[in-house]
């Protein structure tokens, strides 16, 4: 039987000790363009120091998570 995660630490949440950057974890996880401009746009949510709005972050996020499952709808016909 599989164990379910508590919400601590596991092995799947571990990073490369070489880590330093966002870019360093999306390459660690070899990320589509898609995913790691999700990736970033999540990282920055909410945070006025940069250049963009919460608002067009959420806009971002939608549009890449749109576009990635309509390339799995494509794969999948």
């Amino acid at each position: 039987m599989k164990s379910e995660n508590n919400g601590g630490e596991t092995d799947y949440w571990s990073l490369p000790k070489s880590s330093v950057t966002l870019n360093d974890l999306i390459e660690f996880k070899e990320m589509s363009f898609a995913q790691g401009s999700i990736f970033k746009a999540c990282y920055r949510l909410g945070d006025v120091r940069h250049h963009s709005t919460k608002e067009r972050d959420l806009y971002k996020i939608i549009y890449y998570a749109q576009r990635m499952l309509e390339d799995l709808e494509k794969k999948n016909e």
